[in-house]
């Protein structure tokens, strides 16, 4: 006789309904397994289309190596390796090949084959160079192709591992429900099964069973229906487990902070990439797993807060948290600590930077507009004071103060006019339609109307342009571009110069532009700041000539309006150079 034929009928009908339960709790982990790993893959390939999104913005039409090699050091992937190819497949840069332009084409290696057919093109393959396996995404930027990749097996396994273990954790506590309610129906099936056993019986030996007290068609039913409850129960209860646990991950994944949770030991039970990235950036030295933060004295503050509550009792509606503020690496972090009443924690990470740098701008901002509001509103103010205390004043010097005082107001009006736009500029589209129109026109229209100004300077145009620039953009703004540079010129080089603006270049999306004057320049220490709001080089000179400070700033916010980027230098042989770029769409 077998071992399973030794086992009681209850035993036989247990071990049955746990293998059966076995084999589809084996096929939910290998469908979830893989669900769960295209996810993750889809994660991995979006962050590497960002990677190729911020070079390609970064990459000038010099290739510059350098610059190039410092960017990448920024992001939080280390191992991930960076190539550039020109339209044929050559190898213009490459991360980790000192010279890449010893290595062989790579316009048959098919992430390139599909990039040139699709925009993208994607591939698992082990690296001919470095002799490791990658996932590399390309993509097609016309006359660039970037290509980005990380290490596949390790890195992939890495970001799954906790996301299986809580999964794992999840499905053995239903698991365990599920075979105690098994556990339960079998003695009940046993039950039934000793019942009709014995009817069969008697039917085959013709025995009467009516009033047989052996079997109850009442009990029966009673434990039909309890079967049937437990049942649905049971499926109740692993919907809503199933439901929390993937509210729980979208919650992780899409949060916009970096989220972990640790057990009472200190040992994460999940963690999202954020974090991970957050505790690095952070961190001087690489970080593989979030345990590493409670060595680092950056997080010494929330170290203290779980050793001083380690040993206090909680209650149910306490709300014990900690929060500090991190400054490393120029990024400011706040962080938040949450104990739990069974002691496990929640640490979140979230980067304030930009709401820092915000916050100190506008504050920069207020009062640079208090201090130039008040030198016209004096002046006006004193003129009239003066009108107003002396009315026997002599007509010609009370025509000089009311000269004065329109002076101001219309130097007041423009500065204001100046402030509304910007901020206009900053609230984005809704205040600026975009129309096709010809960019050669508005820029013949700009010069139409310094014509007097440009001949009182004695200035000489050197004008680069086709006849028909065609885009899409919005005509107040791409006129505030070239008349404020304009009148930049004509208010800071002097007299005798010449001013170039010359479209050098031109390819599918967008035009490049070069405008210079030859003129006086601008010193070293000044070039990085002249876009900034209210920012004068010579302030007592600006205000007479009647500069608001806000002209660079609007041209600046203009052009990023129109998806394009702008940079200054001296040129060579004296003078002011702008080069700035417009999107035709």
């Amino acid at each position: 006789m077998t071992p399973f034929r030794r086992l009681s009928i209850n035993n036989q009908i247990f071990l049955y309904i746990v293998l059966i339960l076995l084999f589809f709790t084996g096929i939910i982990l290998f469908i979830q397994y893989n669900r769960e790993k295209e996810f993750r893959k889809g994660q991995l390939e979006s962050t590497l289309i960002n990677y190729n999104s911020i070079l390609y913005n970064s990459v000038s039409s010099d290739l510059e190596v350098q610059k190039l090699v410092n960017i990448i050091r920024l992001f939080p992937d280390t191992n991930i390796r960076v190539s550039i190819f020109d339209k044929n497949g050559n190898v213009l840069f490459d991360s980790q090949v000192e010279q890449p332009e010893t290595l062989l084409s790579h316009a048959d290696r098919p992430e390139f084959i599909d990039a040139q057919k699709n925009g993208i093109g994607r591939s698992i393959r082990l690296s001919n160079t470095t002799k490791q396996k990658y996932y590399y995404l390309l993509q097609n930027f016309g006359e660039y192709n970037i290509r980005t990749a990380l290490p596949y097996n390790v890195h992939l396994m890495e970001i799954l591992k906790d996301v299986n273990l809580q999964f794992f954790y999840l499905v053995g506590i239903l698991f365990l429900f599920v075979l105690l309610g098994i556990w339960y129906m079998s003695r009940i099936f046993y039950k039934v099964f000793i019942q009709l056993k014995n009817i069969a019986s008697r039917v085959e030996n013709k025995e009467p069973f009516v009033n047989a007290k052996l079997f109850h068609i009442d009990e029966l039913n009673e434990a039909s229906e309890y079967i049937a409850n437990t049942y649905n129960k049971l499926c109740k209860v692993k919907d809503e487990l199933v439901s929390e646990k993937e509210k729980l991950f979208k919650h992780l994944y899409l949060s916009k902070e970096g989220l972990a949770i640790f057990s009472e030991n200190r040992q994460h039970i999940i963690v999202n990439e954020l974090f991970i990235q957050y505790i690095n950036l952070i961190s001087v030295s690489q970080l593989k797993e979030p345990e590493g933060i409670f060595i680092l004295k950056e997080f010494s503050g929330i170290t203290a807060f779980l050793d001083k509550n380690e040993n206090n009792e909680l209650l149910r509606d306490d709300i014990v948290k900690e929060n500090l503020l991190i400054e490393s690496n120029n990024r400011t972090f706040s962080v938040q600590c949450i104990l739990f009443e069974d002691k496990s924690f929640e640490i979140s990470i979230n980067d304030v930077t930009q709401q820092e740098e915000q916050y100190q701008i506008k504050r920069q901002l207020t009062q640079n507009i208090a201090h130039e509001l008040k030198t016209p509103v004096s002046s006006i103010m004193g003129y009239l004071e003066t009108i107003i205390n002396f009315p026997q004043l002599e007509a010609e010097r009370r025509q000089f103060y009311i000269e004065r005082t329109y002076a101001q107001a219309n130097r007041l009006s423009h500065l204001v006019s100046e402030i509304l736009l910007l901020n206009k500029i900053d609230s984005g589209s809704e205040f600026f339609e975009k129309t096709t129109l010809n960019l050669s026109e508005i820029i013949r229209s700009v010069l139409n109307d310094a014509t007097l100004q440009i001949e009182q300077k004695h200035v000489k145009l050197n004008l680069r342009i086709k006849e028909a620039l065609e885009m899409e953009g919005n005509r107040l703004l791409l006129y505030s571009i070239f008349r404020n540079l304009i009148d930049n010129s004509l208010a800071y080089a002097g007299e005798n110069f010449e001013i170039i603006l010359d479209c050098y270049r031109e390819d599918e999306n967008k035009y490049y532009f070069c405008y210079a004057d030859t003129g006086t320049g601008v010193s070293k220490e000044h070039i990085n700041r002249i876009f900034d709001r209210f920012y004068r080089i010579d302030k007592g000179r600006s205000r007479k000539a009647g500069g608001t400070g806000l002209g660079l700033a609007i041209v600046k916010n203009a052009i990023i309006f129109h998806k394009g980027m702008i940079g200054a230098k001296n040129r060579d042989g004296g003078g002011l150079e702008f080069l700035f770029t417009l999107e035709k769409k």
